[in-house]
């Protein structure tokens, strides 16, 4: 094994940790701590990947993607989990799912019209990780806090994952204005013949 592929190959065990993760929770259920520990091992895979790419720089364009990938599906897989089992109310699941969406609907834009990947930045790493604490927290004491509780919770994540969105806007729109203004001269040229 490439030492070089160690990133991408916890992006891809966080892969399926998110695949495990809802038949462990929905298979045990009410014994929540096995799927939990996975979900923290998730979590800590996000962090351990991120950090030796840069630190050794073993980034790929594989990696760019495969980790934001894990990230969302990990992250939809217990949104939905907790959802079914109505810890936590299922609007804030459709509000954070259509962030995400649009976060990806972003980076796809992005990569094909400038064919650039638009890589993690801190506000999406502080978003995560304050994913992984409240889902944590509500994953083993949702059902015994008061509705007002997980909600203020649901409410406080769901803040830090929008204002990643907004620090990520400057980014979609300089990658798509520069692709417009290539095809633009690139227009120029051709008429120009």
């Amino acid at each position: 094994m490439n030492v070089k592929n160690l990133p991408n190959i916890l992006s891809f065990l966080r892969l399926l940790a998110a695949i495990a993760f809802p038949i462990l929770f929905f298979a045990l259920y009410p014994n929540v701590v096995p799927a939990m520990i996975l979900f923290a091992l998730a979590g800590v895979t996000d962090v351990l990947d991120g950090f030796l790419a840069r630190k050794n720089g073993w980034v790929s364009d594989l990696g760019k993607i495969l980790d934001p990938l894990a990230d969302k599906l990990m992250q939809a897989a217990v949104l939905i989990s907790l959802t079914v089992k109505r810890i936590i109310p299922w609007w804030i699941t459709a509000i954070y799912l259509l962030k995400e969406l649009l976060m990806l609907s972003g980076a796809t834009v992005v990569l094909k019209t400038a064919n650039t990947v638009v890589v993690s930045r801190w506000c999406g790493k502080l978003a995560a990780l304050v994913f992984y604490a409240a889902m944590f927290t509500l994953g083993f004491f949702g059902e015994k806090l008061s509705r007002g509780w997980v909600v203020a919770i649901c409410l406080g994540t769901l803040a830090v994952a929008l204002l990643a969105l907004i620090f990520y806007l400057p980014d979609f729109f300089r990658y798509a204005g520069k692709e417009r203004k290539e095809e633009e001269k690139t227009s120029a040229r051709a008429q120009s013949r």
